[in-house]
C-alpha cells in the first residue's frame, strides 16, 4: 500500500504498530514519523509513537509527544492520563524540591484526564499511589476511594487502600479494609503473592503490632 502510496497515513501507522507487536522498534518509530510527516495532526500516531517512547524511556521525548497530541485534541482522556504517567515517572528520579513539583503537576495533569472522563478509576488509582509517595495518606485513602467507588472490587486500590489507612493509624479501618480485600482477592490469578502480605499484615494488626507483617 505505501508503495502506491508512500504518503498514506493510515497504511504507515498500522505497519508501525505491527512493526511495534514484533519488538522492531526503530522501524516502528520510523513509520509512526512517516503517518505524522504525511499528516502532522494524525493525534493516534503522535501518542503511539510517544507510549512508544516512554517503554524505550525516553521520558522527555515521550512527554513533547504527548503534550503535541494534545495541542491537536485536547478532549481526549486517555493523552491526558498518559502524559500524567510520563510526568509521573520522569518526578519520581528527581531530586527534592523539583520531585515534588513535578508529582504535583503529574496529579493536577490526571485531574485533567479526570475532567474529560469522570469515570476514569484508573487515574483516581494513580493519583493515590503519588499521594502515598508523597506521604498524604489521607489523600491516598480519598483517591482510592473514589476508584472503588467507580470500580467496586478494584483489588489494587483495595490492597493500597489497606495500607494507606495503616500509615494514616486508622488501624480499624485497615483491618476492615485487609479483610476485604483477602476477600476479594484470595484465589484469584496474579494475586497470591499480594494476599500472602495482606494476610500477614491483618494478622499483624490483630495482634496489636501495625506493620509488624510486612
Amino acid at each position: 500500500a505505501i508503495r502506491l502510496d508512500p504518503n498514506y497515513v493510515r497504511a504507515h501507522f498500522n505497519l508501525a504498530v505491527s512493526y511495534e507487536d514484533l519488538g522492531k522498534f526503530s522501524k516502528a518509530l520510523l513509520h509512526y514519523d512517516k503517518a505524522i510527516a504525511a499528516n502532522p495532526q494524525a493525534q493516534a500516531a503522535h501518542l503511539n509513537r510517544a507510549m512508544l517512547l516512554l517503554s524505550r524511556k525516553k521520558v522527555d521525548d515521550a512527554i513533547a509527544g504527548f503534550e503535541t497530541a494534545i495541542k491537536i485534541k485536547a478532549d481526549n482522556a486517555e493523552a491526558w492520563f498518559d502524559l500524567a504517567e510520563a510526568l509521573d515517572i520522569k518526578a519520581d528520579s528527581m531530586k527534592e524540591p523539583a520531585r515534588t513539583k513535578g508529582l504535583r503537576r503529574a496529579i493536577s495533569t490526571y485531574y485533567k484526564a479526570l475532567q474529560i472522563d469522570a469515570k476514569h478509576h484508573r487515574a483516581y488509582y494513580n493519583i493515590g499511589v503519588i499521594h502515598h509517595r508523597l506521604q498524604d495518606y489521607a489523600s491516598e485513602v480519598a483517591a482510592y476511594a473514589k476508584a472503588l467507588a467507580l470500580r467496586p472490587g478494584y483489588t489494587p486500590a483495595m490492597y493500597n487502600a489497606a495500607f494507606a489507612k495503616r500509615d494514616k493509624k486508622d488501624y480499624g479501618g485497615a483491618l476492615v479494609a485487609f479483610e476485604a480485600y483477602i476477600k476479594a482477592a484470595d484465589g484469584k490469578q496474579g494475586e497470591s503473592r499480594f494476599v500472602t502480605v495482606a494476610k500477614r499484615e491483618l494478622k499483624a494488626l490483630k495482634q496489636g503490632k501495625p506493620g509488624a507483617g510486612k
